[in-house]
């Protein structure tokens, strides 16, 4: 049910914004497989990249890998749950994404529950506004179920001082 949910929010995301995905490039980042693979190759980019967790890109160094301000959008589906420094994570989302470039989001909520011992951090709606202040908010909104968070985000200049934001750490 949640695949589906994150699935539905994205496919509205990526439709909505068509002509960023239409002969754009496009970045997904995440630890599982993509469920918008399908979805974004109908849409015709110019070019679609994903980095999982077996590949030689590290999430820590997508601008070293990439270069700055080169893809029109930026996927992020459960992954900064599970990463140590998940605000380098979003730094380096935001270095590669262009200016006017989407991030499309998904990530746990407090109320989801513990995965694994590398199952870190929860994050509220607020938390999320926080990390993306300086960047045009589109929609901040949670599923259904009220486990995932997701996020349309517009980047238009990186201003965020996202040090003093409220995350829950899983024990």
């Amino acid at each position: 049910m949640l695949g589906q949910t994150c699935a539905e929010f994205g496919k509205k995301w990526l439709n909505i914004n068509a002509e960023k995905v239409n002969g754009g490039k496009v970045l997904e980042v995440s630890l599982q497989d993509s469920i918008l693979r399908t979805i974004i190759e109908k849409m015709n980019p110019h070019s679609y990249i994903e980095v999982g967790i077996n590949e030689i890109v590290s999430y820590y160094e997508l601008a070293k890998y990439f270069g700055s301000n080169v893809f029109d959008v930026v996927i992020c589906t459960e992954l900064l749950e599970y990463v140590r420094d998940w605000k380098k994570i979003i730094r380096e989302l935001s270095n590669v994404l262009n200016v006017e470039g989407l991030i499309i989001l998904a990530t746990h909520s407090p109320e989801f529950e513990k995965r694994s011992e590398f199952d870190y951090w929860r994050f509220t709606l607020n938390d999320l506004y926080n990390m993306f202040q300086g960047f045009s908010i589109q929609e901040i909104s949670k599923s259904p179920e009220h486990e995932v968070l997701f996020a349309g985000i517009k980047k238009e200049i990186w201003l965020a001082d996202i040090s003093n934001l409220c995350v829950f750490e899983v024990e």
